[in-house]
């Protein structure tokens, strides 16, 4: 058997509203509800609180007619005749005016919407299944960013006494290098200082009659030169003697 479609199962009125408006190139297809087009239930009557507007059309398209297709077959309640509907164009024709050609065209257009519906179902499927692995994906690449930023926090803890150690050794090493500096200054001058005046009794200088030219000896060694010595030109540079 048939079932009514003037019934208040099959005929529930105008559709509630949409959350979300469907495609155009969609707008005139019916499709099966999915989390992007789906309907508002409303508590009107026991076959809306059974079977909602979204679940009848769906019904409507699996027991009187191919999915997708426009042509309906149902026992017509006026005739009580099988007839074929096109819901579209309104175009009705009863079983007994049939015709061969009618029918192929009519069989042609239903393997047609039927792929067509086919082929809708699954693009919203590979389009949730799309949808879904973009989620997946952007959800692991955070969930990972997350781990090695902790993963980094904790190796850092781990070694931040080796970096801590490090830098005072290396502190310590530069406070080192200039103490042994310091104390080098402070020696070497507290060294000229002690051996000025040990070598201003060292040498002395003297005049030599026959070549009528100074020259330094050492009071000491008796080692005569005619140049200045060294020593007494370094710790006494500005005496010209």
């Amino acid at each position: 058997p048939f079932p009514d479609i003037y019934s208040p199962l099959f005929n529930p009125g105008p559709p509630p509203p949409r959350l979300f408006p469907p495609p155009i190139s969609l707008a005139h297809h019916p499709l099966p509800p999915t989390r992007y087009s789906y309907y508002h239930h409303p508590p009107a009557r026991c076959s809306h609180r059974r079977h909602p507007p979204c679940m009848q059309t769906e019904m409507i398209s699996k027991i009187c007619g191919t999915p997708g297709s426009p042509w309906k077959l149902y026992v017509d309640p006026a005739q009580d005749v099988t007839c074929l509907h096109n819901i579209w164009t309104g175009e009705k024709i009863f079983d007994f005016r049939m015709t061969d050609q009618k029918l192929r065209e009519i069989t042609k257009e239903n393997l047609v919407f039927e792929a067509e519906y086919d082929a809708r179902i699954q693009a919203h499927k590979d389009r949730d299944a799309d949808w879904d692995a973009v989620v997946r994906n952007f959800s692991a690449t955070i969930m990972q960013r997350m781990y090695r930023f902790w993963a980094g926090n904790k190796r850092m803890e781990e070694m931040r006494w080796k970096i801590v150690m490090h830098q005072k050794e290396k502190e310590r090493q530069s406070e080192q290098a200039a103490s042994i500096l310091l104390q080098a200054f402070w020696r070497g001058r507290t060294e000229r200082l002690e051996m000025r005046s040990w070598i201003a009794q060292i040498y002395c200088k003297r005049w030599d009659d026959r070549r009528q030219k100074a020259f330094y000896e050492n009071v000491y060694t008796y080692e005569k030169t005619w140049n200045r010595p060294y020593i007494h030109a370094r710790l006494f540079p500005e005496k010209d003697w």
